[in-house]
């Protein structure tokens, strides 16, 4: 059994999630998550379950039997081969390979922001966190006319990351940072339409001029559901800081994509960040 702890938005709960089906697959056993934390959480909900997602919520037998109790227990997991330890922390963000020495009876705990944790289950993992066809039912018709454009995603988020705390740890990606991402895909190809997704389009019109523009985001589709959705059915993307517009970037299935992604993804977050860009992806 591998249990991962979940919280977090959506982008997060769907890194920790892929970590976690990655080695239960790998072991042939459960995955079972611990949500707990959503209680009395307010920022976020648990969202795994409005995917076709394949999970179990961990009991507290199933948590305790995993989860050493106590700081001194936790340290004498370290002590161990990593293949018998039931309790494993992510130590830093960018990627450690000896996750890959994880056995088959593990409580997970951390972020897991790298594609190295689960790449190798792309197509399973393109399947179970695909929106249900009623999530979308709104918006299916303009996804198929944005598949047949050379349509660029732009995702532009402000809202939470303007308050305190949040701020100076994420850090807000510029308008300069917009306008090279833009400039950088027109030399490139023709005929691009940019779909504008963001929860402070006060911001987008004020400081962002775009040609051929769609503001999508509180218009055209009204959930964050249609707007990840919408930006998967884009042929390019460019990403804010956001594990949200990366997840909807990583599952476009798109020939010939280009994604662009800020090179600064945190401002006094962690700065180890090399691994959390798929190969391929262009970072101003």
């Amino acid at each position: 059994m591998i249990i991962s702890h979940i919280i977090g938005g959506m982008g997060n709960q769907f890194f920790q999630y892929a970590a976690g089906r990655y080695l239960s697959l790998r072991h042939g056993v459960e995955l079972k998550l611990d949500t707990r934390d959503f209680a009395g959480y307010d920022l976020r909900k648990l969202e795994l379950g409005n995917f076709p997602t394949q999970f179990q919520l961990a009991e507290e037998t199933d948590i305790n039997r995993l989860k050493p109790a106590t700081n001194t227990a936790k340290a004498l997991q370290y002590l161990r081969p990593k293949r018998w330890r039931t309790y494993h922390r992510e130590r830093y963000f960018h990627y450690d390979p000896s996750f890959q020495q994880i056995g088959p009876s593990c409580y997970l705990k951390g972020n897991f922001q790298s594609p190295k944790y689960f790449e190798p289950i792309r197509e399973t993992l393109l399947s179970e966190l695909a929106l249900p066809a009623e999530k979308i039912r709104q918006v299916a018709g303009l996804g198929e006319k944005i598949k047949a454009e050379n349509a660029v995603s732009v995702h532009i988020r402000r809202t939470d990351y303007t308050k305190p705390g949040f701020l100076e740890y994420h850090g807000l990606c510029s308008a300069e940072y917009y306008t090279a991402a833009m400039a950088t895909l027109r030399k490139q190809f023709n005929d691009l339409t940019f779909y504008i997704f963001s929860d402070d389009m006060d911001w987008v019109r004020q400081e962002l001029k775009i040609e051929n523009a769609v503001i999508v985001s509180g218009e055209l589709a009204k959930t964050h559901y249609e707007d990840f959705y919408l930006m998967q059915c884009c042929r390019h993307n460019i990403i804010a800081n956001s594990s949200f517009s990366w997840w909807a970037a990583w599952m476009g299935s798109q020939e010939n994509k280009t994604v662009i992604a800020p090179k600064r993804w945190f401002d006094q977050g962690p700065s180890d960040t090399e691994d959390l860009f798929p190969t391929g992806w262009v970072l101003l």
